[in-house]
């Protein structure tokens, strides 16, 4: 097991009844008549580190789909910054500083890894949902310059500067990780959505992107974490949603959202005896 890292207990917290950086109200999502999710209300004010677990099949992935405008909402409501986006596509999502990375590596493999990165630098200039045609988009010299620049910027907070020049394939597993979350960083997001990114990592690479992970939230950024390894989410979160069948379950910190009985019967199977 990973050591965990311990979180300075002197870190000055984001009042958690601020405005949410994200409301999400009801959001239900249903694929011919099966309910991936079921009225699932939380708020997210901006800062934080929130967790997001829940067994197999619980909906987390799917929720992460529906607010970034990846994938369908049947109902419910969706603001992000006090802006109902709920009917936009994905990158008007992206436009207004929600940036996601996904279950397996999506980086492009006939790209540098400064240019997977700058293809999120560039992200912010697509008007339409299609991201891998970037170099056509990319006008004239000096746009050409600050995406550069910008995702230099991100390969440097993520420690993969030095890399910009390799492709993805002669990377370690967690280093693709690491060139996606810069990826996503180029776009200069305002909230960062990651799905299992440590997920088929040593223990040792789990504890570096931790680490990142801890650093970007110090710097500001908002970020919610799609993990089974619970005893990440200890160590890294501020503030953990609990799913089961597509239903919110409970919410809190991390010690008092896996003693929740709920949370317990849907990792164990069995109800606490009273």
């Amino acid at each position: 097991m990973h050591q965990v890292i311990e979180r300075d207990a002197n870190r000055e917290m984001i009042d958690m009844q601020s405005e949410p950086l994200l409301n999400v109200t009801d959001l239900t999502v249903n694929y011919d008549g099966v309910v991936a999710l079921d009225h699932v209300s939380l708020t997210a004010p901006a800062g934080q580190l929130y967790g997001l677990i829940g067994p197999n099949g619980s909906g987390k992935s799917t929720f992460l789909a529906a607010i970034s405008r990846h994938g369908k909402v049947t109902e419910g409501r969706l603001e992000f910054a006090g802006r109902d986006y709920t009917g936009e596509p994905a990158f008007v999502a992206a436009r207004l500083g929600i940036s996601r990375s996904f279950q397996t590596v999506r980086l492009q493999e006939d790209l540098s890894v400064l240019e997977n990165a700058m293809v999120g630098a560039d992200h912010h200039r697509i008007t339409r949902p299609v991201i891998f045609n970037w170099l056509r988009l990319v006008r004239n010299r000096r746009e050409e310059a600050e995406c550069r620049e910008t995702a230099l910027s991100a390969l440097e907070r993520v420690g993969l500067v030095d890399y910009k020049d390799q492709f993805p394939s002669s990377l370690s597993y967690g280093m693709q990780r690491r060139v996606e979350i810069a990826r996503c960083l180029a776009s200069d997001p305002k909230l960062l959505l990651l799905d299992e990114p440590t997920a088929g990592m040593s223990p040792a690479e789990t504890d570096d992107i931790s680490e990142l992970l801890m650093g970007l939230r110090d710097s500001g950024l908002t970020q919610i974490l799609v993990a089974h390894d619970l005893s990440m989410i200890h160590a890294v979160t501020d503030h953990v949603f609990a799913l089961n069948f597509g239903k919110l379950i409970a919410e809190g910190n991390s010690v008092d959202v896996a003693n929740d009985p709920d949370v317990r019967k849907a990792y164990i199977g069995v109800a606490d005896e009273e």
